[in-house]
């Protein structure tokens, strides 16, 4: 699957922290559209779509963020909670998020909009991820993906092992 997690440098900044995002040394690709989304109801499952050849950098800045990925073989499931940590996929991925109600996502795209790019229609995208030759492999920057049963945030305070919070599972 074309996705991993990937660190962000965090720099203090005057009893601040700052956090900058560079195309090409941190996120590899070109950065050609940015935005973020904000102020949703938790139970609201967004994105539901595929691209057929947009690649993302997707951050969440404040709160929590659920997202899950399917490449039409596979799904996982990965959690962010944290500014310095993202997420970078690939093309050719079912993406589903659910934003805690204080979550702000921040997405970095590779294109700039296109409807044509986007495949709403689940039974298209698994036709699509089925065909040889349709996905084109990015090269990730080493990521750092830690793998752990998914857990839910009142769960999360058992989890002693590492204190990052990242937790993530295949289905």
């Amino acid at each position: 699957m074309d996705a991993s997690y990937i660190e962000l440098k965090m720099h203090p900044a005057k009893g601040a922290h700052l956090v900058a995002i560079e195309a090409v040394r941190e996120v590899p690709f070109p950065i050609a559209r940015t935005y973020y989304l904000f102020g949703g109801d938790p139970l609201t499952v967004h994105g539901r779509h595929a691209h057929r050849r947009g690649r993302l950098l997707v951050v969440c800045l404040r709160g929590e963020c659920r997202v899950r990925l399917d490449d039409g073989q596979t799904s996982e499931e990965f959690f962010l909670d944290r500014p310095d940590r993202g997420l970078l996929l690939g093309p050719l991925l079912w993406e589903e998020y659910w934003l805690s109600s204080e979550a702000i996502l921040l997405v970095l795209c590779d294109t700039p909009h296109d409807p044509d790019d986007q495949i709403t229609d689940y039974q298209e995208f698994l036709a699509l991820a089925a065909s040889p030759g349709e996905r084109s492999p990015i090269p990730f920057l080493g990521s750092q993906a830690r793998q752990r049963p998914f857990q839910h945030r009142a769960d999360r305070r058992h989890d002693q092992s590492d204190g990052t919070g990242l937790l993530c599972q295949r289905t």
